[in-house]
């Protein structure tokens, strides 16, 4: 029943090479069985037939037709003739099946509009060669572009090969990438003859291109907290040492400095200082409806991408500055996330930062009460809006007087009352790197 029910779900969910529908995706409680239907006979037609063979085989079909009703016709001669290719391409082409072992690297994460290697690792499984050799032969997403596919025109029987593809990353998003499939089209190039590797699948994080920034101006409320080290986590870190003192009672056992005590005749303690670190919240404001035609194009939010760069380009600024950053992502879920002084945190931050999606209705105004309290405690906030209207400023003013100290920058257009303390910026300023320092 177990097994029956996961085969069930695998229907549902569609050939993992082929990207279903995004309405199907949408979709939670309804899925049209006519769309999964016409899916999975799409990919095993893909999968089968080459498109040599998806040109060719309409017209086969209407000449045997033909042939059958036309007793004297022609046509009968090139029905035999694609018979007689089709038998020698499903003969040869069996024999030589390809029986390849394929591992596949990937890398973790790679930025918008940059060109990355997928490398393969082959192994002919067989004694005889395999010819004609492709790996992926489908698309991944449509956020990624092919630049270089992997091919080979022969493995020797045993013998082991390093092939390399060279993508595009088109457009911020996470893609899950199918499992590995290595195909021939040996001997005609009619049929497609394939194996494929392991069940892992790989992913891939697309995150935000953005330009590092030379100088940002933090909130007043942000410079120069006394959080200490145990605010966050760091490895490798330690307070400064100040000096040594002479031992009073109730004092640390594990601060007693020997060696000075020694020399002295009598107990001393070192003493060290608390770091102060500066510490931020970062809010993004994730509110950018699409129209059906940008929904139906896959068009992306200017406003949402240009927040996001700029959210990246904050967080590295900080990071690589000694700071803490809590970033806060507003949408249907809260995307929460304190980074410390390293790059794993940053990585981090660009990993939410990939997988956030333009919301259809306003978010801020949703954000529990707790939130509020968790920045005002921080003292300072970093506010990127993608519009001005009363919902937004009304979020502003209630995060101000919660006693946070803000910055607040718009991306887009702004009314004529906008406050003269929000920072305007074009999302194409942002997007084409010209915003250097904030």
């Amino acid at each position: 029943m177990i097994r029956w029910r996961h085969h069930w779900q695998a229907f549902w969910k569609g050939p993992d090479y082929l990207e279903m529908p995004r309405l199907h995706r949408k979709l939670s409680r309804y899925r049209s069985l006519t769309v999964t239907l016409s899916a999975w006979l799409s990919a095993w037609a893909l999968r089968v037939m080459s498109p040599v063979a998806l040109i060719v085989l309409p017209v086969a079909a209407l000449t045997s037709l033909y042939a059958l009703i036309a007793v004297d016709s022609p046509g009968r001669l090139l029905l035999l003739v694609f018979l007689a290719l089709l038998l020698v391409e499903l003969g040869v082409g069996g024999c030589f099946r390809p029986r390849i072992a394929v591992f596949r690297r990937v890398p973790e994460r790679v930025r918008t509009g940059s060109e990355f290697t997928v490398v393969f690792e082959w192994k002919n499984r067989r004694r005889w060669a395999a010819f004609d050799l492709f790996a992926d032969p489908f698309r991944y997403s449509s956020r990624l572009t092919l630049r270089r596919p992997a091919r080979l025109g022969e493995l020797p029987g045993g013998a082991v090969a390093t092939v390399e593809s060279s993508w595009l990353a088109r457009r911020r998003g996470v893609v899950r990438l199918y499992r590995p499939i290595v195909e021939s089209r040996f001997p005609l190039g009619l049929l497609k003859w394939s194996c494929r590797g392991s069940d892992r699948e790989d992913r891939l994080v697309i995150y935000p291109a953005y330009m590092p920034l030379r100088f940002f101006d933090l909130p007043l409320g942000a410079l120069g907290q006394n959080t200490g080290a145990a605010s966050c986590s760091r490895v490798g870190e330690s307070p400064e040492l100040l000096g040594s003192r002479d031992y009073r009672e109730g004092d640390d056992v594990r601060r007693i400095d020997w060696p000075g005590s020694a020399r002295r005749g009598e107990l001393v303690v070192k003493e060290f200082e608390e770091e102060r670190l500066k510490r931020v919240a970062l809010v993004v404001d994730t509110f950018a409806p699409l129209s059906s035609s940008q929904y139906r194009k896959r068009a992306e939010s200017p406003e949402l991408e240009a927040a996001l760069s700029l959210a990246a380009a904050i967080t590295e600024y900080l990071v690589r500055g000694e700071a803490v950053v809590d970033l806060f992502a507003a949408g249907a879920q809260l995307h929460r996330i304190r980074t410390g002084r390293h790059t794993a945190c940053l990585d981090a931050v660009l990993d939410i930062l990939a997988a956030i999606e333009p919301e259809p209705a306003p978010v801020l105004e949703k954000l529990a009460p707790e939130v509020f309290a968790e920045i005002a405690r921080i003292g300072g906030a970093v506010v990127i809006l993608l519009g001005d209207d009363a919902e937004r400023r009304a979020f502003v003013r209630n995060l101000a007087l919660s006693g946070a100290s803000l910055r607040v920058i718009l991306l887009g257009r702004a009314a004529a009352d906008v406050p003269v303390d929000w920072r305007v910026i074009t999302p194409e300023a942002v997007l084409s790197g010209r915003i250097l320092s904030l």
